[in-house]
């Protein structure tokens, strides 16, 4: 393929995504609604973390583990213990670089 042709065809591609996405066009953004709560529930905040959590689970004895998408498990004592206890570390096996939806 000529220098010309090649230049020519980057060119047309290039038109062509510039008709797809034009300059200073934002991304349409979703609606945002708030959920209602049932009667008799509550919504707060219960802990905040650096790294989203992915799984949590309730123990018998009250304890709240958090497994948290950096790869650290984290064990609470009970929903109002602030201070966890890292009980696993598994970050240097999990890729955590970015979001694996689609959405974000």
């Amino acid at each position: 393929m000529s220098s010309f042709r090649r230049r020519s065809s980057v060119l047309a591609a290039l038109a062509f995504l510039g008709l797809l996405f034009p300059a200073g066009a934002a991304p349409a953004k979703a609606a945002v609604t708030t959920a209602s709560v049932p009667s008799g529930f509550t919504d707060r905040l219960v802990w905040s973390t650096p790294s989203p959590p992915t799984v949590v689970s309730f123990a018998p004895d009250g304890t709240v583990f958090v497994g948290l998408k950096s790869g650290k498990i984290l064990a609470y004592d009970s929903l109002s213990d602030t201070s966890p206890t890292t009980v696993g570390d598994i970050s240097g096996d999990v890729y955590d670089y970015l979001s694996s939806t689609l959405g974000s």
